[in-house]
């Protein structure tokens, strides 16, 4: 499975991404299509706080401590207006199957 998932971003505001499995590790979001200035992505596992990830050349990575909880994973691209104000334009929803741990 490559490292990266892939995401077109157009016309729709939510987009379900293909999903990963849970303790894969050093995963990215490509963004494809136009991506607005003046973004960044928050990213959280589902239930839990997000944390600001830059979008760099148009990827995200994704932590790997979110992918091993094993819960879906939510990543809203965000235009921040000021230190105040922001919108969010996109959540993209990446789901995670479970499998064991080998260690």
């Amino acid at each position: 499975m490559p490292n990266k998932v892939y995401v077109e971003l157009g016309s729709k505001n939510t987009i379900t991404a293909a999903p990963l499995y849970q303790f894969d590790y050093g995963m990215e979001i490509v963004l494809t299509g136009t991506v607005p200035d003046n973004v960044r992505a928050e990213i959280a596992a589902e239930g839990s706080d997000a944390e600001t990830v830059a979008i760099v050349q148009n990827t995200i990575s994704i932590p790997d401590n979110l992918l091993m909880t094993g819960k879906d994973i939510h990543c809203y691209i965000v235009r921040y207006i000021s230190q105040n104000e922001r919108t969010t334009l996109y959540q993209i929803i990446i789901p995670v199957r479970t499998r064991p741990n080998i260690t």
